[in-house]
């Protein structure tokens, strides 16, 4: 399904010039594995500030379900339900979800490329704000919208 996904649609978003992941699950995180790989390839850029403290701050937008909109749904009023886990100082911790996405980390709206308008972004309990501090203590501070 995938393979026939990305021969059918890979042109057409090229032509339109978007970018897609496509990963299978509710919320896969493919968001860590390209986080991994931009702060990887900082680490190894000799041109790279080596600043001590980052953030690293994940926006989401769902822009279809692909059939799992029950799932999704469920899910999401899930994760509403608790405290959104986040990393500030490097230390984790609490905050409120659902909040929007403060102006000091960019918001309220996201920007997912020139194809699709800035997007309003809220706080949601997800697991890459502690799985990227643990995976790079260098992360200072995470969390996702």
């Amino acid at each position: 399904l995938i393979q026939h996904s990305r021969k059918a649609l890979g042109a057409q978003a090229t032509a339109q010039g978007s970018t897609c992941v496509m990963a299978a699950g509710v919320w896969p995180g493919v968001s860590n594995l390209m986080a991994a790989e931009c702060l990887s390839v900082l680490d190894e850029s000799p041109s790279c500030s080596r600043d001590p403290q980052r953030k690293a701050i994940f926006d989401f937008y769902t822009a279809g379900t692909g059939g799992a909109g029950a799932a999704v749904l469920a899910a999401t009023f899930l994760i509403l339900a608790e405290d959104a886990t986040v990393v500030r100082g490097g230390e984790k911790g609490g905050a409120k979800p659902y909040a929007p996405k403060p102006e000091a980390l960019g918001g309220p709206a996201a920007k997912f490329g020139p194809a699709l308008a800035p997007k309003p972004v809220f706080r949601m309990n997800l697991l890459e704000p502690v799985s990227i501090a643990d995976t790079f203590p260098s992360v200072t501070d995470a969390e996702c919208f």
